[in-house]
């Protein structure tokens, strides 16, 4: 009966290189047994691992390839290198997304400090206008205030018309563009 290293090293030495899935699978030992197997026939050489986009793979180093051999590490490299362009065309994509929320969430910022700013605005001119009311009359305060916030609401829809045209419009623009 072969203890687990014989097992790996025989399977390494027929098929190689293998994913370290495989090896426990084939040998019909646990990962925590292959991975502990492994990680001490790497530190005695005897093994390589090569760390793959789809795992690690390993090898006997120091046999003779065969045809198999290598033709087994080019169908590895190349699922690695059309996992790794998948995951590029992917985080690609993502970044893609990822700014053009961006450039929404700028447009709601400016949109929203446009607000902030209006309502700023009106209270300071009713808090102004309210306390005058305690030195003057009060119908000449009073017609006062509906003049004063009439004007103040006007700029406020000129500066909020003015934050959509020269800010909001040009970012909105950009995001549909790309």
């Amino acid at each position: 009966m072969k203890n687990t290293e014989e097992k790996i090293l025989d399977l390494l030495d027929k098929k190689s290189p293998m994913p370290f899935r495989e090896i426990a699978k084939e040998a019909g030992i646990s990962y925590a047994t292959c991975a502990r197997e492994l990680a001490k026939l790497c530190q005695e050489d005897k093994t390589v691992e090569i760390q793959g986009q789809s795992g690690r793979l390993y090898y006997i180093p120091n046999r003779k390839a065969t045809y198999e051999d290598i033709s087994n590490m080019h169908i590895e490299m190349a699922k690695d290198t059309v996992d790794a362009k998948d995951s590029y065309e992917v985080l690609s994509n993502d970044m893609a997304k990822m700014k053009e929320n961006i450039n929404g969430l700028y447009a709601n910022l400016i949109s929203i400090i446009a607000v902030f700013v209006a309502i700023f605005a009106l209270i300071t001119v009713n808090a102004n206008i309210a306390f005058k009311l305690t030195k003057e009359n009060m119908c000449g305060v009073f017609s006062g205030i509906i003049a004063v916030n009439i004007f103040v609401v006007v700029c406020i829809i000129a500066l909020l018309i003015a934050t959509r045209l020269i800010i909001i419009n040009p970012i909105i623009k950009g995001k549909k563009k790309k």
